[in-house]
């Protein structure tokens, strides 16, 4: 649905192909690794309401 690598490149609550998401409850999941070691990698979630 939306994936980035860019820290300022945020969802618009808009699928990527553009069309608008329904109203509700969406989960995310940022994962984050250390590029100097590939072992150490963090993962959150959360959960995001979408109202227009």
């Amino acid at each position: 649905m939306f994936e980035s690598n860019d820290l300022n490149f945020k969802w618009d609550g808009n699928f990527s192909n553009g069309e608008p998401a329904p109203v509700g409850i969406y989960v995310w999941k940022l994962v984050v690794g250390d590029h100097t070691d590939l072992r150490e990698r963090h993962e959150e979630t959360g959960k995001v309401s979408l109202m227009r």
